[in-house]
């Protein structure tokens, strides 16, 4: 997994916003939203341990969208789309998780 993050990060295929929210479940508006944030339409976004339900509902409807909370992220997922957007949350829950002694 740090490789793997490691790997996107060196790539420029890495992106870290505040939160993933919308005010309402329109796909349009989330739609819009990521491709401003995205270069590429196939893009992983992981969030923190809770997902807005809004933005949730919206991006379903995204087929070049995976979204994940943060005990969801995994290296298949991450590898097989293009561009990673990471929450604050989702950072330190993946930071926590990678460091944490065995």
């Amino acid at each position: 997994m740090k490789i793997c993050l490691s790997a996107k990060l060196a790539g420029g295929e890495l992106t870290v916003v505040d939160k993933l929210e919308s005010p309402t479940c329109s796909t349009k508006d989330v739609a819009q939203a990521v491709s401003a944030i995205v270069p590429a339409k196939n893009c992983m976004m992981i969030g923190g341990e809770q997902i807005d339900v809004n933005f949730d509902f919206a991006t379903r409807n995204l087929h070049y969208v995976d979204l994940y909370a943060s005990q969801g992220a995994n290296v298949y997922d991450i590898l097989r789309r293009h561009h990673l957007v990471l929450t604050v949350d989702a950072v330190d829950n993946l930071t926590e998780r990678l460091t944490r002694v065995l």
